[in-house]
């Protein structure tokens, strides 16, 4: 499907500006990858020759992509093994710390990532024209991948049709628009449930602040 179809409502009438003009090193090729609401996005032809600055973005993706989690998330998953084994809360129980490594082992085991994730490898692969190709700048990623989920109709749709150099660094199995689907909304409903387990079992008002943060997140992606 076209990406110039998935758009949700008319974009904001923008200033015509001219095309970019990037200084480019030999042997790296820049190409358009696909608009969404009137905005070009662009990638790399060989996704291999990352600039340094995006490759080690990508690289910090990837880490939490083979986790199944947020960098954040795995933080909380570990403090609150931490607090349970440590008796903080008057003692430990054995149950809880059990219940918190099955649920670190069922999102090793998940088949796709969860959607959250999916966007930002799209927001390290993927630059407009105001982007340095070499410069990743995690601020405007957050505004420009927000805008995506403004204007991307089916999301599902999005991730199985971006262009083939994205698809070369994407460790996506080969999965169909409707399974993807189907993985998303089970990995959302299995996150949720995680989260408010976690909430119900700590006792540390810090974390529980952060853990609501994540769990508004899943309800706001679902």
């Amino acid at each position: 499907m076209n990406l110039l179809n998935l758009r949700k409502k008319k974009p904001v009438e923008q200033e015509k500006k001219k095309g970019p003009t990037w200084q480019i090193n030999e042997g790296c090729v820049i190409v358009p990858a696909f608009v969404i609401a009137d905005v070009q996005y662009y990638c790399l032809e060989d996704a291999y020759k990352t600039f340094t600055e995006r490759g080690f973005q990508a690289l910090a993706v990837y880490e939490e992509w083979n986790n199944r989690m947020t960098h954040n998330m795995l933080k909380e998953f570990i403090n609150e093994i931490s607090d349970q084994v440590s008796g903080r809360s008057g003692q430990v129980d054995l149950n809880n710390v059990y219940s918190l490594v099955q649920m670190v082992k069922e999102r090793v085991e998940w088949p796709v990532p969860t959607t959250e994730l999916l966007w930002k490898m799209a927001g390290v692969a993927f630059f407009d024209e105001s982007e340095s190709p070499y410069v990743y700048d995690e601020k405007y990623a957050r505004k420009k991948i927000q805008f995506w989920k403004d204007n991307v109709e089916d999301r599902e749709v999005f991730f199985c049709s971006v262009p083939l150099p994205l698809r070369a660094i994407f460790p996506l199995p080969n999965i169909s628009v409707e399974d993807l689907k189907l993985c998303e909304q089970v990995i959302s409903k299995a996150t949720e449930k995680q989260l408010e387990s976690i909430i119900g079992m700590t006792s540390n008002q810090v974390l529980k602040s952060l853990l609501s943060q994540e769990l508004k997140l899943a309800h706001d992606i679902m």
